[in-house]
């Protein structure tokens, strides 16, 4: 255990990004000892456990810390300056919460680099979501967080439908408690969320959150009928482009 502990310590601590590389196994390794008592599957880390025991606000805090641990690891400071603005705490809305992974070296191709990305992603948005939480930055910072995974997912595209079910029950979160958030925040959070499922070519997944998030629209609420408008708007838009990318590949492969 202690070797294993090591090797995680040295490895966040190494400002060399190679030494990145398989940064979710070697968690999954330190944890091995106490899979018997931890309520875990498929080795995910402590974050996704204290989510499945209910216990949300600690496992959103966790997911928050272990992605600003994350960002660091995989972004070397090279200033005294930026160093010590890490250490002063969690990065704000609108930073880089996940480098790309074009500029992190080997770690850009690893998928459990990946894989920790958008498993950490999807519990803050699970805790926010089931927890009901009503703060916008919470929702402000998942939408960061997906904007910043996209690259990655290129690398892990079978995560992707974890990501799209998370961001929907935000979502229906959102459009229920519609009077206790902005307009803006609501429609973008809504329109992400069927923007990844085509990202993701699901047509099923886009009809079916579309369908959801406007049976959950509060009609007395002021920005109602502009949301459902532009629901309707991109969802129909959403089902030609995918329609469109179809029948492109079905006529490609004929000529192929």
């Amino acid at each position: 255990m202690q070797a294993t502990a090591a090797d995680l310590l040295a490895a966040l601590s190494s400002p060399s990004p190679s030494s990145h590389v398989g940064l979710y196994s070697r968690y999954a390794a330190y944890l091995q000892p106490f899979t018997a008592h931890l309520p875990t599957s498929r080795g995910s880390p402590t974050p996704c456990c204290l989510e499945s025991l209910g216990r949300l606000a600690r496992a959103g805090a966790e997911a928050a810390a272990a992605l600003d641990a994350l960002r660091s690891a995989l972004s070397p400071p090279t200033t005294t300056r930026t160093r010590s603005r890490r250490r002063a705490g969690p990065a704000s809305v609108g930073s880089v919460i996940l480098p790309d992974p074009g500029v992190v070296g080997e770690a850009g191709t690893d998928p459990d680099v990946a894989v920790l990305g958008v498993e950490l992603t999807v519990c803050l948005a699970n805790c926010a979501s089931k927890g009901k939480v009503r703060q916008p930055a919470t929702y402000e910072r998942v939408l960061v967080l997906v904007e910043q995974l996209q690259p990655w997912l290129r690398i892990l595209a079978e995560h992707v439908t974890l990501l799209v079910n998370a961001m929907a029950r935000c979502s229906y979160f959102l459009v229920a408690e519609s009077s206790s958030f902005s307009a803006d925040l609501v429609h973008r959070f809504c329109a992400s969320t069927l923007e990844q499922c085509v990202n993701a070519q699901m047509i099923q997944h886009l009809l079916a959150a579309a369908r959801k998030i406007c049976s959950c629209v509060d009609l007395s609420w002021g920005g109602s009928a502009r949301l459902l408008l532009d629901l309707l708007k991109c969802t129909t838009d959403s089902v030609m482009c995918l329609k469109i990318r179809d029948n492109e590949y079905l006529f490609s492969d004929e000529l192929s």
